[in-house]
């Protein structure tokens, strides 16, 4: 029976009327204010909460960072060049050394290394690529690219079909 009772009992009517709107506005403390005039509240008492006046947020103040000047670039050889410059059995790249923090800036040149034997659209993921080639990172992964020159006066060294495009490093071109 009190099981019968309790199932008939909450008929899922609430007593609260949820589209009631009155003066009760939430203090910071917790209990209830009440505002406007007379009837109101309880026993026909006023009591309002001061205006809260939007405060400015302060300035926003860029950190910033003090003038840099990049470094000139390390030329230790030159890649587009027959006779690089690198001692015997070692080729000619480009590099470019990406800042580590916010306020560091690239550094570009060039270096004699061991070169590899990958060239145009080989995976240079295991094998470093052949002199005169730079390894990049296409939509098929990193692959080896003909090194180019930008400038107009420079000859044309891309295979047909291929364009010298620019690449991270500053002055030289990929055959892409």
């Amino acid at each position: 029976m009190l099981l019968g009772l309790c199932l008939t009992g909450c008929g899922g009517e609430a007593q609260v009327d949820l589209g009631r709107r009155d003066d009760v506005l939430p203090s910071p403390g917790g209990t209830a204010s009440y505002a406007g005039s007379g009837g109101g509240g309880s026993g026909g008492q006023t009591s309002q909460m001061p205006p809260v006046e939007p405060s400015e947020p302060p300035p926003f103040e860029e950190p910033g960072c003090p003038p840099i000047t990049s470094p000139p670039p390390v030329r230790e050889c030159d890649p587009l060049e027959q006779v690089s410059g690198c001692p015997d059995g070692q080729s000619c790249f480009p590099f470019v050394d990406y800042p580590s923090g916010p306020c560091e800036v690239e550094r570009f040149g060039t270096f004699c290394a061991l070169s590899g034997s990958g060239t145009q659209g080989d995976s240079c993921a295991a094998e470093p690529c052949a002199a005169e080639h730079i390894c990049v990172s296409t939509g098929r992964g990193t692959q080896c690219a003909r090194l180019c020159a930008l400038s107009d006066d420079s000859r044309d060294v891309c295979a047909p079909g291929l364009l010298c495009l620019p690449i991270d490093i500053e002055g030289f071109g990929g055959c892409l």
